[in-house]
């Protein structure tokens, strides 16, 4: 395994918690780009196995990797908290949906697990509130858009 460069930390198995040693053929798992955990070849599953071997077969895996503090890992990262906060709000959205009750829009609550993933995957640079800030402008965004442009 090479080792991404822009991940800040050391890779350890998202599945067991053991740390990478230089041995074993792990695998990287990306997500919108950036790196978002390591899998170790004793938890990898025979379908990681085979989509890892599918992804380097095919080139659909290739990541390029980018420097920290480079434009496009600032690009990479801005685009990685986006989608993971949609993906908040497209699972909410399922769930109300799904539900034979209605659900109260909570936004702080959305933002509470955007950060909460975003946190979980690339960090939360120092600065906690700065990006809850941040996501919670974003989803509001993404509901102005939902009621067509008008603010909620």
């Amino acid at each position: 395994m090479t080792t991404d460069k822009s991940s800040p930390k050391t890779p350890t198995c998202v599945r067991c918690g053991r740390t990478y040693d230089g041995s074993g053929d792990w695998n990287i798992n990306y997500r919108h780009g950036v790196t978002v955990g390591y899998l170790c070849p004793d938890d990898q599953t025979p379908g990681d196995n085979a989509e890892a071997v599918i992804n380097e077969a095919t080139g659909a895996g290739t990541v390029h990797e980018v420097q920290p503090g480079s434009p496009e890992h600032a690009e990479a990262v801005v685009q990685h908290v986006y989608a993971m906060t949609q993906e908040v709000l497209r699972e909410f959205l399922e769930r109300v949906v799904n539900s034979a009750f209605g659900m109260a829009l909570d936004p702080h609550a959305l933002a509470d697990q955007a950060v909460e993933r975003i946190s979980g995957t690339i960090g939360d640079g120092g600065n906690p509130e700065g990006l809850r800030r941040v996501v919670q402008e974003m989803l509001q965004e993404m509901l102005d858009e939902m009621h067509g442009g008008e603010s909620s």
